[in-house]
């Protein structure tokens, strides 16, 4: 897979909705507002980087029509 240079903006984006968001969703949203497709593996990858941890344990369920 060719290397994404991340946007600043979208780097952003991660930073704020990857405590209350699944990457999976994150993933999707981004993916629609780019054009460019972004998967959950790519948004994991990029949340690591910056040193944002996720706690641990099966996740509740997220309905992905709330914002």
């Amino acid at each position: 897979m060719k290397y994404k240079k991340w946007s600043d903006t979208e780097l952003s984006y991660i930073k704020h909705h990857s405590a209350d968001i699944p990457d999976k969703y994150i993933a999707q949203k981004m993916t629609e507002m780019g054009g460019t497709t972004i998967t959950a593996d790519m948004v994991r990858r990029q949340r690591r980087n910056l040193k944002i941890v996720k706690s641990k344990g099966r996740p509740r369920k997220y309905k992905a029509n709330n914002p």
